[in-house]
């Protein structure tokens, strides 16, 4: 039992099962999926939603755009356009709408709040069962890997019916497989996470640059992954624009833990009561977790180049993992201003936390652990959320049930 891999994997989604149906909790709604979409009244949403779904006032969250878009994942609809906030940023990270849609029968409307969940549950399941044998295979308990579904950037995502948990479970496969010259796997994960959320791209684009500067024609195969892509962002752009969604938003900041720094500063005026403490030393951590992350990332592959010899490719899936997190420094204020969007960033830094652990670097146990604390004391998806107010997913739902 203490060097199974399944158990963990299974103990992490049992867990994160418990959680998600307990975010209606404090709407008497508990176990009903519908929450999970975080519909906002905003969107006219009902013509779009199962029966009885639950809609909140205001613009509701990032699920409802997938939720949509799971019923028309190519958005040739104007009903579909006409919901979304910006048409092709959203229609970008396709992969867990098509998964939905083909799951539900061709979009079922009242299958999708139970499938959408489910994507993202399987996908989790399955990484967290790759890093237990990883780190199994490396004489690592396997049980480190509940790190992984028990981090807040997964529980955020499950929580949302966005596409994050998908996202980073596709990373954290391919980057374990690569690291094991499985290529076929390797190519197939990371080219679906980039389809997934396409910050995703940059970890398969450096592994694609040191493939094809190690092996030249042997491995033009890695180029499969920045053509689909491309393929798939060209036909986006034939898409009509749409939505009031600003660019500014998801553009990264120039000035690195500008935003960040930010937000510390408006920490009082957190929307959640009682939370500032918490949102501190999340910040923090996941801002400690990236520049950790990166310099050793950087370090692995400034020593091959410096010595004229690549180093293996368990060694250099360091370097790709930090471009998975490269991006959270130089996230824009808008984004740091809501914990469940700037949280979901380092989804996967938890599985590369625990690649570092298994490659024995100082201070990732630290960091794992700090995560791992932070994940299940989160306010905003716990068991019993009602213990922090009315609130779910940052949104004020109205008085307290008794």
């Amino acid at each position: 039992m203490r060097r199974s891999a399944i158990l963990p994997a299974l103990v992490g989604c049992g867990w994160l099962v418990l959680v998600a149906g307990q975010q209606g909790s404090p709407l008497q709604r508990g176990f009903d999926p519908t929450v999970l979409i975080v519909a906002g009244s905003n969107f006219d949403p009902e013509p779009l939603l199962p029966a009885g779904a639950h809609v909140f006032r205001g613009t509701g969250f990032d699920g409802q755009f997938f939720f949509y878009l799971a019923q028309d994942p190519l958005a040739r609809k104007v009903a579909t356009r006409s919901r979304l906030d910006n048409t092709q940023y959203r229609a970008r990270r396709v992969l867990l709408p098509a998964l939905s849609y083909a799951a539900s029968g061709g979009g079922n409307r009242e299958l999708l709040p139970w499938v959408i969940p489910l994507v993202n549950l399987l996908a989790t399941l399955a990484a967290t069962w790759a890093l237990a044998s990883w780190l199994r295979r490396r004489e690592r308990s396997p049980w480190l890997a509940l790190a992984y579904p028990t981090s807040f950037g997964i529980v955020s995502g499950v929580i949302s019916d966005v596409a994050d948990p998908l996202a980073a479970s596709l990373l954290i496969i391919g980057l374990l497989a690569w690291s094991e010259d499985r290529t076929a796997l390797a190519l197939l994960a990371l080219g679906l996470a980039g389809l997934a959320r396409e910050t995703y791209l940059l970890p398969a684009l450096v592994i694609c640059a040191i493939e094809l500067w190690r092996f030249r024609a042997r491995a033009l195969i890695w180029l499969a992954i920045p053509i689909t892509a491309g393929a798939w962002f060209a036909y986006v752009a034939t898409i009509p624009a749409g939505g009031s969604l600003e660019r500014d938003v998801t553009l990264p900041s120039i000035v690195p833990i500008r935003g960040a720094y930010d937000r510390i500063a408006a920490l009082n005026d957190t929307v959640v009561p009682g939370v500032a403490n918490w949102e501190l030393l999340y910040i923090l951590t996941i801002l400690a977790t990236a520049v950790f992350v990166i310099w050793h990332g950087a370090a692995v592959a400034w020593a091959g180049l410096a010595a004229r010899d690549w180093p293996s490719r368990e060694r250099l899936v360091l370097t790709a993992g930090a471009a998975a997190v490269v991006l959270i420094p130089f996230l824009s204020a808008a984004l740091w201003r809501n914990p469940l969007s700037y949280g979901r960033y380092g989804a996967g830094a938890v599985g590369i936390l625990l690649i570092c652990v298994a490659a024995r670097r100082r201070f990732a146990g630290v960091l794992v652990a700090g995560l791992v604390v932070l994940g299940l004391l989160n306010p905003y998806a716990t068991v019993l959320p009602m213990r922090y107010g009315p609130v779910i997913n940052g949104i004020d739902v109205g008085p307290a049930q008794p």
